[in-house]
């Protein structure tokens, strides 16, 4: 199970906390609290105990990569707004490069 885990966070390219903060996202539909999600994160590392939610994405991730549809955007990681092309940013009139608000709940890629 664990092996899962890992693999989720490699074809996200995330750390496995951040699969367990994105996955918590994904079943429960909230950002969580963080304690929460720390308690889990602690008993996988200890005790290589994984909670359902994060089998499911880990499995969903892993499902997407193999059928060959990978969306990251999917599983709540998007790119960081400094990356927009510029066709982009004529079609919305906004600037190349945008400040990161470093308080955002969104994970950059």
């Amino acid at each position: 199970m664990a092996l899962l885990v890992i693999r989720a966070a490699n074809l996200l390219s995330v750390d496995e906390f951040e699969v367990f903060r994105l996955a918590h996202r994904f079943w429960h539909h909230s950002a969580g609290e963080l304690k929460t999600i720390k308690s889990a994160f602690n008993k996988y590392l200890d005790k290589k105990i994984v909670p359902p939610w994060v089998m499911h994405f880990a499995r969903t991730v892993v499902r997407a990569y193999d059928c060959g549809d990978l969306e990251p955007a999917v599983f709540g990681i998007y790119p960081a707004f400094e990356q927009i092309p510029l066709s982009w940013s004529l079609a919305f009139n906004t600037p190349l490069s945008l400040p990161l608000n470093e308080a955002s709940d969104l994970m950059i890629a």
